[in-house]
């Protein structure tokens, strides 16, 4: 194999002209066949990868990336390679992106300086929505995105020239409100976690505080800062957020009260000094423009134009650690002092002269406006800064978008053998003994001591069913979050999906008490996985239908979208007797009658006046996917629970009680004000429980 990497060349008059785009590009070859086995490109056109903005998806599988050349890639985060790149949907540099909730991690949205926000879809890979703001002279110019983290259909996008925010339906793509009362360049917008709250931060020294529900001029609370916020960021619970000023300062604020939380961050000199060229002064961009909260609110990671990334115990106000992410000495900004070979002999330094023309005699003078680099001098050198920063939704993780690309720190590592706890006598021939003797608990923790997924696998697998929850509460708390993640791996790598929920559920139950005293980080991380896992297993499965076969390890599937029909000609055809003996013949040919394939409730989007369920657990989804949707007009709609038994006499017997229910309920002029009524003394009739809940549509 052999290993090309190319970097954009100079741009000379013909790559102008025919509008060339250089790129860095990294090309894999394998000589034998003459062609190319790998093929990764870079961002943008000018002399360095300068990304702009990323993010995470929820399951911390997929980064998303936006770059200064108007490019948004998709980046797999177990193989480090990007799997789909959009290059032609905008037309400016990428400044924000965010992941839509609820969506299982497949849409995103991204906005950029063109004046568009898009929103992507990831199972077809194409834009299904752009948002624009209204206007007759110019577009907006956005700077900061947020989606709304309860429902997921508000965006938020705050402009660089209006200094305003625009607030749409992702769901309609309508314009719902313009928000106004910044003075200045709006640079974040976050929505609170568990209400429809808005926050903003802007240049105005200011950080507004909205609520979605009382219009554009109706600002919650207006809280005074002593310099320019530069970023903004909620913690998960929604009780605090923090932001960063240009004083270098990070300070903290109640979310519902808006008071300040006792001291801030200083971070001036956690940055570090940094020598610029042409800059009298050392200190004038130590601040952090960009920083994120991890997951459980416990730390912060933070970054600005600097080498370094800080991360700090929010509690404590401490730095924990510091990490510097670049060695390349032709970044401006990097050096700490200035070189002694570039020192006059009256002490001047040569970076600082401006050599004047001899023919004009004037010194060439920076562009207005320019922050990152002056691309019109022709000594150009990229200053080394820090974009954006995002914690992993897993904790095991964050990443950044830099002036030399996308850095991604992770706790993770490749190592095989990784022992924890490991004595003299743990030994493989101990474990094997304790394996042959039945001694499954001392087996089981030998196999964590040596932290090896193969023996971890052999000794769960060997444990009896009905000794799972005597073994988990032999097991030390430390080794409780061990165990919970190769749990999570070990859904990924066999097929004994209901064994190991079987032990997922004892450990909690053995020690989830224990847990909520003693939170741990790797316990926390864990568990958020294994809800990860186990939600996408849940969704995988959703797509299947499941019919008994001749054995129990011999079901029947299909596809969740094939008509009744197929399936009753096909187990006609398999066994006739023994499918009309246990009655699914018999309740396909009643769904055939009724319906043409199996339906979710979670995809049907019909209006309803009242919902009936038959069982208490479909009662309990069906009130939590209600309150899951974002209502459209608010109009009510009741759900009621009346239990039947799933055999073919209760089904006829319940089918004509909610016949029945349901005559008596049309009958009513005002069904909201009657339905209490109506159920007391139906419930009194028929001698069952019934459950009834109010939600909106």
């Amino acid at each position: 194999w052999i290993a090309l990497g190319s970097c954009p060349g100079s741009g000379n008059k013909y790559d102008f002209d025919n509008e060339v785009s250089t790129q860095t590009q990294l090309i894999v070859w394998e000589w034998q066949s003459e062609s190319f086995i790998l093929k990764q490109s870079g961002y943008s056109n000018s002399v360095t990868n300068s990304y702009e903005c990323l993010a995470y998806s929820p399951d911390a599988s997929l980064l998303i990336t936006g770059g200064i050349d108007g490019r948004l890639k998709v980046w797999n985060l177990f193989t480090g390679f990007c799997v789909s790149m959009f290059t032609t949907e905008h037309k400016g540099p990428v400044t924000a992106v965010e992941f839509v909730p609820g969506k299982d991690g497949k849409v995103f949205v991204s906005c950029s300086l063109d004046g568009t926000v898009k929103a992507f879809d990831l199972n077809r890979y194409r834009c299904f929505r752009t948002l624009a703001a209204p206007s007759d002279s110019k577009p907006a110019q956005f700077i900061s995105l947020a989606v709304d983290k309860i429902g997921g259909d508000f965006i938020a996008a705050g402009s660089h020239n209006f200094f305003e925010i625009f607030l749409w339906s992702l769901k309609t793509g309508r314009l719902l409100e313009m928000l106004s009362g910044h003075e200045a360049p709006v640079s974040s917008v976050k929505f609170s976690p568990n209400s429809n709250t808005l926050y903003s931060c802007s240049w105005d020294c200011t950080v507004r505080i909205w609520n979605l529900f009382e219009g554009a001029k109706h600002t919650r609370e207006v809280i005074k800062l002593s310099s320019d916020a530069l970023c903004l960021d909620i913690r998960e619970d929604g009780h605090e957020f923090a932001v960063a000023t240009l004083n270098g300062t990070i300070s903290f604020y109640g979310a519902q009260s808006g008071d300040q939380l006792g001291i801030g961050i200083e971070g001036k000199h956690d940055l570090g000094r940094s020598r610029y060229k042409g800059e009298e002064v050392d200190d004038k961009y130590k601040y952090f423009s960009t920083f994120a909260y991890s997951v459980d609110g416990q730390y912060l990671v933070a970054a600005g134009r600097s080498k370094y990334v800080c991360i700090y115990n929010v509690k404590q106000k401490l730095l924990v650690k510091r990490f510097e992410i670049s060695n390349n000495l032709s970044l401006d900004g990097f050096a700490e002092f200035i070189s002694k070979r570039k020192m006059q002999e009256f002490g001047f330094d040569m970076d600082r002269i401006k050599h004047r023309d001899d023919e004009s005699s004037f010194a060439p003078i920076a562009l207005p406006g320019v922050m990152k680099s002056d691309y019109a001098d022709r000594k150009l050198m990229p200053i080394i800064a820090v974009t954006q920063i995002r914690f992993s939704p897993t904790m095991r993780s964050f990443a950044l978008a830099s002036t030399e690309g996308v850095l991604y720190y992770s706790v993770d590592n490749t190592t095989t053998f990784n022992p924890y706890e490991l004595d003299t006598s743990v030994t493989l021939d101990s474990y094997r003994e304790n394996i042959s003797q039945k001694h499954y608990a001392q087996a089981l923790t030998q196999a964590l001591k040596f932290n090896d997924w193969n023996l971890i696998q052999e000794s769960l697998e060997n444990i009896p069913y009905d000794q799972i929850g005597f073994t988990a509460s032999t097991l030390s708390l430390p080794m409780v979050g061990q165990l919970l993640g190769h749990l999570d791996k070990g859904f990924e790598k066999t097929g004994h999906f209901e064994f190991y929920v079987r032990w997922v559920e004892s450990i909690l139950i053995q020690h989830a008490c224990a847990m909520k005293s003693c939170p741990s980080t790797e316990q926390t991380t864990a568990l958020r996985r294994l809800h990860q896992t186990l939600k996408n297993k849940h969704q995988d499965l959703a797509k299947i239908v499941k019919l008994p076969g001749p054995a129990q390890d011999k079901p029947n599937v299909y596809d969740f979208g094939t008509p009744y029909e197929q399936m009753y000609n096909d187990l006609l055809n398999k066994d006739k007797n023994l499918y009309t003996q246990n009655g699914i013949l018999h309740m396909l040919d009643r769904n055939r009658r009724i319906k043409l394939h199996p339906e979710k409730f979670q995809t049907c989007r019909d209006k309803f006046d009242v919902i009936f369920t038959c069982e208490e657990r479909v009662y309990d989804q069906v009130v939590e996917e209600m309150n899951s949707r974002s209502p459209l007009d608010y109009s009510t709609v009741h759900i009621i629970n009346i239990d039947v038994q799933d055999n073919h006499e209760e089904a006829t017997i319940g089918a004509l009680l909610m016949l029945k229910m349901a005559q008596s309920l049309a009958q009513s002029k005002d069904l909201d004000n009657d339905i209490d009524e109506l159920l007391q003394e139906f419930e009194t009739t028929i001698n069952r429980p019934l459950l009834h809940t109010i939600a909106f549509q």
